[in-house]
């Protein structure tokens, strides 16, 4: 355990002692068994006749991946340009000066 510092006051102690202790307890918590957005949406273009508990976790993983692996480089191109005009301008210039960042560190 990393001890807090002699230096830091008594409430930055106390704060460092319950955030320890938080991060302990969070490591035995289970995710939570709520389904995702994407996983409602799945099951939302699922057969009607389908109960919604029927679709594992697992198997909406596996039609993910699958999906996923079908669509060609355009398609994934074409779906990043709808996003960034559908982003909006604050967004869309948030990104870029990102983008614009990491092409500056890469180099």
């Amino acid at each position: 355990m990393s001890k807090p510092y002699n230096s830091a006051s008594p409430s930055v102690k106390k704060k460092a002692r319950k955030d320890i202790a938080k991060g302990r307890k969070a490591a035995t918590k289970r995710p939570a068994a709520k389904r995702s957005a994407g996983a409602k949406k799945a099951l939302k273009t699922a057969s009607k006749k389908t109960a919604k508990k029927a679709v594992s976790h697992t198997a909406l993983s596996k039609q993910a991946k699958k999906a996923a692996s079908k669509r060609t480089a355009a398609d994934r191109s074409a779906a990043a340009k709808k996003a960034a005009r559908t982003k909006g301008p604050a967004k869309r210039s948030a990104a870029a000066k990102k983008a614009a960042r990491t092409r500056k560190k890469a180099s």
